[in-house]
């Protein structure tokens, strides 16, 4: 799968096609309505994304900017979870980080919320079990 964002585009009407533009929205638009991942390498490997760094850099000065973008958009934050259907379906929440088979089930139901895959590039990830 791959992880994205969904968007409910009558809420936020600007068109969004990047990581850069959900991290900007968060801040504006967005405020107090965007949800991010729980799961700490995806929320740092897209505030990398946002720079047009390396989804997993391990230098010391590009994770110092994810770091100080992520502390900037925290006040902004409706909440830090990968439990993100609930809000989103309630409408409290606007736009999350969002995994492919939830933003389609998100997309199915509620055919305003699209699932977007950041230009920029970002995580691609297969699960596993025996």
């Amino acid at each position: 799968g791959t992880t994205g964002f969904a968007v409910n585009t009558k809420k936020l009407t600007k068109p969004m096609s990047s990581w850069k533009e959900f991290w900007d929205t968060a801040m504006a638009e967005g405020d107090g309505r965007t949800m991010v991942h729980d799961y700490q390498l995806t929320t740092i490997g897209n505030a990398l994304k946002y720079y047009g760094y390396s989804f997993n850099s391990l230098k010391q000065d590009e994770l110092a900017k994810a770091e100080e973008l992520l502390l900037k958009v925290k006040p902004h934050l409706f909440a830090v979870s990968s439990d993100y259907q609930p809000g989103m379906r309630a409408g409290d929440a606007w736009m999350t980080m969002c995994w492919t088979n939830d933003g389609a089930q998100l997309h199915r139901d509620i055919p305003e919320i699209a699932y977007v895959l950041g230009k920029e590039g970002g995580e691609i990830w297969t699960d596993f079990y025996a």
